[in-house]
């Protein structure tokens, strides 16, 4: 064994048209489309339904020994539909470092302003992975020194313990152990990976090294790992991410994975060549079972019925990109993380459609305004989700979402969404006795002209951004959903910028900022997977402050984006 030392304005004349989708021509959905997986439903859970907002205001306590503030225990479902532990990463950095975006004080914090060699680690009870989507919780932690940290993951309810861990120095002698075999996975560095110094965020390092131990499990690189799976990640009892050196964007790193059985433990190392970046290390509890199926929902509900949901979404905005701004494909994740699981509680009589008739609905296109504010908003900003059906027509119809900031009450983000009803993997009519009841309160526009195209071809002045899927790309839904693509999109017009492409009319200077975004849509025909080889062609429109993405996989395209921009 080796060893390596390392010292809107929001446009009111820009609608969606709904056009029911029965006769497209666009979509072979029987062949072609198997959007997304099912979703189970729950019965309507009994909730008090209040107007109060007793959990709208920042839980913190001022102490230099023991800080206190509100975090979200239920969220970044996986595959496995439980919480991830890239979670508990984005809640620990985000309390130890400091950024303009933070609403925690430089003294109550690491200040680490630029990132420094740490190891961060994490003891995971079994309760963690236990949560539904919405949980809320506490973090507690107090600082040794300047350099050191040590916190604690409260369960918002009952107060209990569900992680705690260290973050500390690393020694100059410290031996990062090299392995002799290993499994391979290679990561090419986006610009979505950056934070604002435009190094790889912390939490990143820690989605590279799950992603190269997922493949090498399902590689099934070793007897050991040939015996777990993905499951195993619920079954985690102790990590730590061993931080020491940056990496950048466009690099190409390499994930070394292997197992230690004795230790029921895998190691990785993310390595730039020879240079080691960060070394990782995960502890299984074999003892820990895992059940199968997703947890109900936590969600502070103020009002549901079969047509429309309203409810607190809190701490969104602790997500931010390299601009020091929201993170809006971060955002997006979390939205539809929260849609899905408001459709488990009943609205839209999803149960209903789903128990009595095994159907789902699917979104197969949207449209979203922006309003700039939203890029503004403190970390501690409380949003309302609204989410109401607006049309209904023979197999398909239109879901409207709408965020709130309850403090202003100023819209910030809306989204009509296209959705169809879905039976068996084949586009189906909604069964008449829904349609009636939904039309007792939603309009009805009937048309049969499919989901229109956003653009008809790529012109030869395009520029073109190659993607792999990672696992850490992979939703709840087990492929790379709306909140991916988008993402995609964004590193596609960085790159196309930064490599002084003349596809872009435009002046956006030396990096893409969504920030000039200020409308969306998107238009689905197929489905994205992990280990998918995915290129994304932009161009700007000659006649309008459009940008169009073709997202194509192979020959296929499998999805269409727009976005309208203000510069």
């Amino acid at each position: 064994m080796k060893s390596l030392i390392i010292f809107r304005r929001i446009n009111p004349n820009y609608k969606v048209y709904h056009h029911d989708i029965s006769h497209s021509k666009y979509l072979n959905l029987s062949a072609r489309l198997k959007f997304c997986t099912y979703v189970k439903p729950l019965p309507i859970l009994q909730q008090k339904f209040s107007a109060n907002h007793s959990r709208m205001s920042f839980k913190y306590k001022s102490n230099e020994a023991n800080q206190k503030r509100f975090t979200v225990l239920g969220r970044f479902n996986d595959q496995t539909n439980r919480n991830n532990i890239e979670n508990i990463m984005q809640i620990i950095t985000n309390t130890a470092t400091f950024s303009e975006n933070s609403s925690i004080d430089r003294k109550q914090s690491l200040s680490l302003t630029s990132y420094q060699p740490k190891s961060y680690i994490a003891n995971v009870k079994p309760k963690y992975f236990l949560y539904g989507v919405g949980a809320e919780g506490n973090i507690k932690w107090s600082k040794k020194g300047e350099t050191q940290l040590s916190y604690y993951l409260h369960d918002g309810k009952t107060d209990e313990v569900v992680v705690d861990g260290q973050i500390t120095d690393i020694e100059e002698s410290l031996q990062i152990e090299q392995p002799s075999e290993y499994h391979s996975f290679e990561i090419k560095v986006r610009p979505n990976d950056l934070g604002h110094t435009y190094e790889v965020l912390i939490p990143q390092h820690l989605c590279f090294a799950v992603s190269g131990i997922k493949d090498a499990i399902r590689s099934k690189y070793d007897d050991y790992m040939a015996k777990i799976d993905n499951k195993w990640l619920s079954k985690t009892a102790r990590f730590q991410l061993d931080y020491l050196l940056p990496a950048y964007v466009d690099e190409t790193l390499i994930v070394k994975s292997w197992s230690n059985p004795d230790r029921n433990e895998v190691k990785s190392l993310i390595m730039r060549g020879e240079q080691c970046l960060s070394s990782f290390t995960i502890n299984f509890d074999p003892q820990r079972e895992f059940t199968p199926g997703r947890f109900d929902p936590d969600l502070d509900i103020i009002s549901l019925d079969s047509f429309h949901v309203k409810f607190n979404s809190p701490h969104l905005f602790y997500f931010s990109d390299r601009f020091k701004q929201s993170d809006v494909s971060k955002l997006l994740y979390v939205f539809l993380e929260r849609f899905e699981a408001s459709l488990r509680l009943g609205v839209f009589d999803f149960n209903v459609l789903a128990s009595k008739y095994s159907g789902t609905l699917m979104i197969v296109a949207n449209t979203g305004v922006i309003n700039p504010a939203l890029y503004d908003l403190p970390p501690n900003t409380m949003i309302r989700q609204s989410m109401r059906m607006t049309s209904i027509g023979k197999s398909s119809c239109i879901l409207t979402f709408e965020f709130y900031d309850i403090l202003t009450e100023q819209l910030v983000l809306s989204y009509d969404n296209v959705c169809i009803f879905m039976k068996n993997g084949k586009l189906e009519t909604f069964p008449e006795a829904y349609k009636k009841k939904m039309l007792e309160e939603v309009p009805t526009r009937v048309s049969d002209e499919g989901v229109m195209l956003l653009f008809k071809k790529v012109p030869e002045n395009h520029y073109t951004y190659k993607v792999k899927t990672r696992s850490s790309d992979v939703d709840y839904n087990n492929h790379i959903g709306y909140a991916g693509i988008f993402g995609f999109c964004l590193d596609t017009a960085s790159s196309a910028i930064s490599s002084n492409s003349s596809c872009y009319k435009y002046n956006f200077g030396k990096d893409f900022n969504p920030r000039c975004i200020r409308q969306k849509s998107v238009s689905f025909f197929r489905e994205i997977h992990l280990d998918s080889e995915v290129a994304i062609k932009t161009w700007q429109a000659e006649d309008k402050n459009s940008l169009f993405f073709s997202v194509e996989k192979g020959s296929k395209c499998v999805c269409q984006v727009e976005f309208v921009v203000d510069i």
